[in-house]
Protein backbone atom coordinates (compact mmCIF):
# COMPACT_ATOMS: atom_id res chain seq x y z
CA UNK A 1 0.00 0.00 0.00
CA UNK A 2 1.53 3.34 -1.01
CA UNK A 3 -1.55 6.30 -1.03
CA UNK A 4 -1.05 10.03 -1.16
CA UNK A 5 -4.03 11.68 0.11
CA UNK A 6 -4.35 15.41 -1.42
CA UNK A 7 -7.46 17.99 -2.37
CA UNK A 8 -6.71 21.39 -2.32
CA UNK A 9 -8.94 22.54 -0.28
CA UNK A 10 -8.87 22.91 3.23
CA UNK A 11 -10.72 20.88 6.26
CA UNK A 12 -12.35 18.27 3.97
CA UNK A 13 -10.44 15.13 5.93
CA UNK A 14 -7.48 14.65 4.07
CA UNK A 15 -5.62 14.19 7.89
CA UNK A 16 -8.71 12.77 9.33
CA UNK A 17 -8.30 9.57 6.40
CA UNK A 18 -4.70 9.32 7.07
CA UNK A 19 -5.30 9.22 10.96
CA UNK A 20 -7.79 6.66 9.87
CA UNK A 21 -5.57 4.34 7.65
CA UNK A 22 -3.40 4.81 10.93
CA UNK A 23 -5.84 3.23 13.11
CA UNK A 24 -6.52 0.35 10.41
CA UNK A 25 -2.63 -0.25 10.34
CA UNK A 26 -2.51 -0.87 14.06
CA UNK A 27 -5.62 -3.82 14.06
CA UNK A 28 -2.91 -5.29 11.39
CA UNK A 29 0.34 -5.03 12.95
CA UNK A 30 2.21 -3.79 9.74
CA UNK A 31 4.85 -1.45 9.69
CA UNK A 32 3.64 1.80 7.97
CA UNK A 33 5.68 4.77 7.23
CA UNK A 34 3.24 8.37 7.54
CA UNK A 35 4.74 11.28 5.71
CA UNK A 36 3.44 14.66 7.14
CA UNK A 37 3.69 16.79 3.81
CA UNK A 38 1.26 19.19 4.72
CA UNK A 39 3.73 22.41 5.97
CA UNK A 40 0.86 24.57 7.35
CA UNK A 41 -0.38 22.98 10.51
CA UNK A 42 1.45 19.33 10.23
CA UNK A 43 -1.87 17.42 11.91
CA UNK A 44 -1.17 14.23 11.06
CA UNK A 45 2.34 14.56 12.69
CA UNK A 46 0.72 16.04 15.61
CA UNK A 47 -1.44 13.44 15.65
CA UNK A 48 0.85 10.22 15.30
CA UNK A 49 3.14 12.16 18.16
CA UNK A 50 0.52 12.07 20.37
CA UNK A 51 0.27 8.97 20.42
CA UNK A 52 3.48 8.19 22.16
CA UNK A 53 5.84 5.08 22.29
CA UNK A 54 2.56 2.99 22.06
CA UNK A 55 2.54 2.79 18.36
CA UNK A 56 6.15 3.83 17.64
CA UNK A 57 7.20 -0.17 16.33
CA UNK A 58 4.49 -0.42 14.05
CA UNK A 59 4.00 3.62 12.75
CA UNK A 60 6.55 6.15 12.04
CA UNK A 61 5.91 9.38 11.31
CA UNK A 62 8.12 11.79 9.38
CA UNK A 63 7.39 15.27 8.27
CA UNK A 64 8.58 15.61 5.32
CA UNK A 65 9.10 19.03 3.06
CA UNK A 66 8.80 18.85 -0.58
CA UNK A 67 8.59 22.86 -1.19
CA UNK A 68 11.33 25.08 -2.27
CA UNK A 69 11.49 28.62 -0.77
CA UNK A 70 9.23 29.96 -3.23
CA UNK A 71 6.87 27.49 -2.32
CA UNK A 72 6.79 25.53 -5.19
CA UNK A 73 7.53 21.95 -5.51
CA UNK A 74 11.23 21.13 -5.44
CA UNK A 75 12.17 18.57 -8.29
CA UNK A 76 15.00 17.26 -6.69
CA UNK A 77 13.37 17.00 -3.32
CA UNK A 78 10.95 15.06 -4.54
CA UNK A 79 13.01 12.62 -6.39
CA UNK A 80 14.80 11.92 -3.23
CA UNK A 81 11.40 11.79 -1.93
CA UNK A 82 10.17 9.13 -4.49
CA UNK A 83 13.30 7.04 -4.11
CA UNK A 84 12.82 6.32 -0.42
CA UNK A 85 8.82 5.39 -0.44
CA UNK A 86 9.30 3.26 -2.98
CA UNK A 87 11.81 1.17 -1.13
CA UNK A 88 9.00 0.94 1.43
CA UNK A 89 5.96 -1.42 1.76
CA UNK A 90 3.55 0.70 3.32
CA UNK A 91 3.32 4.39 3.28
CA UNK A 92 0.70 6.92 3.47
CA UNK A 93 1.06 10.72 3.10
CA UNK A 94 -0.97 13.50 3.64
CA UNK A 95 -0.80 16.41 1.62
CA UNK A 96 -1.66 19.53 3.17
CA UNK A 97 -4.14 21.43 1.20
CA UNK A 98 -1.05 24.29 0.23
CA UNK A 99 1.02 21.27 -0.32
CA UNK A 100 -1.94 19.40 -2.39
CA UNK A 101 -2.20 22.73 -4.82
CA UNK A 102 1.77 21.95 -5.32
CA UNK A 103 1.97 18.50 -6.31
CA UNK A 104 -0.97 19.45 -8.86
CA UNK A 105 1.08 22.09 -11.19
CA UNK A 106 4.48 19.43 -10.59
CA UNK A 107 2.36 16.87 -11.77
CA UNK A 108 1.06 18.78 -14.80
CA UNK A 109 3.90 20.52 -15.80
CA UNK A 110 6.10 17.10 -15.51
CA UNK A 111 3.35 14.57 -17.34
CA UNK A 112 4.91 14.83 -20.49
CA UNK A 113 8.30 13.53 -18.80
CA UNK A 114 6.80 10.27 -17.16
CA UNK A 115 5.59 12.02 -14.00
CA UNK A 116 2.36 9.94 -13.79
CA UNK A 117 4.23 6.91 -15.30
CA UNK A 118 6.43 6.95 -12.44
CA UNK A 119 4.33 6.96 -9.79
CA UNK A 120 2.31 4.16 -11.11
CA UNK A 121 5.52 2.07 -11.48
CA UNK A 122 5.96 2.75 -8.16
CA UNK A 123 2.25 1.41 -6.89
CA UNK A 124 1.47 5.05 -5.52
CA UNK A 125 -2.47 5.87 -5.46
CA UNK A 126 -3.62 9.24 -5.25
CA UNK A 127 -6.69 9.68 -2.96
CA UNK A 128 -8.44 13.02 -3.71
CA UNK A 129 -10.60 13.65 -0.71
CA UNK A 130 -14.05 15.04 -1.84
CA UNK A 131 -16.77 16.45 -0.25
CA UNK A 132 -20.38 17.94 -0.75
CA UNK A 133 -22.32 21.13 1.00
CA UNK A 134 -20.24 24.41 1.17
CA UNK A 135 -16.92 23.16 -0.21
CA UNK A 136 -17.96 21.34 -3.01
CA UNK A 137 -17.39 23.37 -5.98
CA UNK A 138 -13.05 23.78 -5.07
CA UNK A 139 -13.57 19.90 -4.55
CA UNK A 140 -15.02 18.61 -7.28
CA UNK A 141 -12.85 21.41 -9.60
CA UNK A 142 -9.39 20.34 -7.57
CA UNK A 143 -10.67 16.54 -8.68
CA UNK A 144 -11.39 16.99 -12.49
CA UNK A 145 -8.11 19.42 -12.23
CA UNK A 146 -6.29 16.59 -11.37
CA UNK A 147 -7.97 13.72 -13.69
CA UNK A 148 -6.63 16.15 -16.55
CA UNK A 149 -3.71 15.65 -16.00
CA UNK A 150 -2.71 12.64 -18.38
CA UNK A 151 -2.51 9.15 -17.21
CA UNK A 152 -4.49 10.21 -13.89
CA UNK A 153 -7.57 8.00 -14.58
CA UNK A 154 -5.25 4.86 -13.43
CA UNK A 155 -3.78 6.55 -10.61
CA UNK A 156 -6.48 8.66 -9.20
CA UNK A 157 -9.39 7.44 -6.67
CA UNK A 158 -12.37 9.73 -5.31
CA UNK A 159 -12.42 9.48 -1.47
CA UNK A 160 -16.09 10.25 -0.92
CA UNK A 161 -17.03 12.59 2.23
CA UNK A 162 -20.74 12.73 2.71
CA UNK A 163 -20.48 14.58 5.83
CA UNK A 164 -21.63 17.51 4.37
CA UNK A 165 -24.06 16.17 2.01
CA UNK A 166 -24.00 15.92 -1.68
CA UNK A 167 -23.15 17.80 -4.79
CA UNK A 168 -25.96 19.05 -6.97
CA UNK A 169 -28.66 16.18 -5.73
CA UNK A 170 -25.99 13.38 -6.05
CA UNK A 171 -24.20 11.66 -3.64
CA UNK A 172 -20.41 12.64 -3.66
CA UNK A 173 -19.00 10.08 -5.62
CA UNK A 174 -21.92 9.60 -7.64
CA UNK A 175 -21.12 13.84 -8.91
CA UNK A 176 -17.82 12.60 -8.84
CA UNK A 177 -17.91 9.70 -11.27
CA UNK A 178 -20.25 12.04 -13.58
CA UNK A 179 -17.50 14.84 -13.76
CA UNK A 180 -19.97 17.04 -12.85
CA UNK A 181 -18.13 20.63 -12.66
Amino acid sequence: MRVAVLQSKGGVGKSYLVKLICLYVEKTGALTHFFDLDNASSSLFNYLSSLGQKKSDKVKITRYNLLSDDKRIDRSKFDVFLEKIGKLENVAIDFGAASSEQIYYYLKEESQNGIMELLEEYNIKLLVVVCGGPSAKECVDFYNDIMSIPGADRIVYVVANEFSGGINGKSVKDACNAHIQ
